[in-house]
């Protein structure tokens, strides 16, 4: 076996292990796995059988708006270019600038591997805990001012509080989570290249 392909097998190999520890129930899913599908197709149209950087961003981005068609906005927050073009780089071991469809799979549930968990605790904070947030600091404020208690403009109050605080204060900590997650994917796939 040639030196070309014993790196692109012990690639593959370290990429499967990343695999298992960032897949979940949504990644291992048969419906996660026909978005992967489609979007190879999308991202594949001369029929390589590879892609470029460009085309794994394109497929990464497919598979987020896809998602979000039927978990909603938390599952359409793709991750930066650069992360991607990381990820890409680790996983093109014969520096060849492109990746097969297994490896932009396995890219693909690595970069998704936190989506489910996104999308429980955004339903989580939007159902519950955002709605308690607003009723609480109306009540807190409403001490401070002349704003009857169970009136229709207390209320109205409420629902201003809860739309502010899923505009500007939960996509603010969504970023922060994001950024950290990407910072540590980066890290890892550059100290993964040092090593090579």
């Amino acid at each position: 076996m040639s030196d070309r392909k014993e790196k692109r097998a012990a690639a593959k190999a370290k990429l499967k292990e990343k695999l298992k520890k960032a897949g979940n129930m949504l990644t291992n899913s048969k419906f996660f796995q026909k978005k992967v599908d489609a979007a190879w197709e999308a991202c594949n149209k001369d029929g390589s059988e590879s892609i470029n950087k460009d085309g794994l961003y394109t497929g990464i981005i497919f598979i987020h708006l896809k998602l979000a068609e039927n978990a909603g906005s938390a599952a359409c927050h793709p991750p930066s270019r650069e992360v991607c073009d990381k990820l890409f780089e680790a996983a093109d071991a014969d520096k060849s600038g492109n990746v097969d469809k297994e490896e932009f799979s396995d890219i693909v549930v690595i970069l998704c591997g936190q989506l489910l968990k996104r999308m429980i605790a955004y339903y989580g904070f939007m159902i519950v805990l955002v709605p308690i947030i607003s009723v609480a600091l109306v009540k807190v404020s409403g001490r401070f001012t002349r704003i009857p208690s169970g009136t229709l403009t207390e209320k109205a109050i409420e629902h201003v509080t809860t739309g502010f605080l899923f505009s500007q204060v939960l996509p603010f900590f969504w970023n922060r989570i994001d950024d950290k997650a990407h910072k540590k994917m980066i890290d890892k796939a550059t100290a993964k290249n040092k090593n090579e």
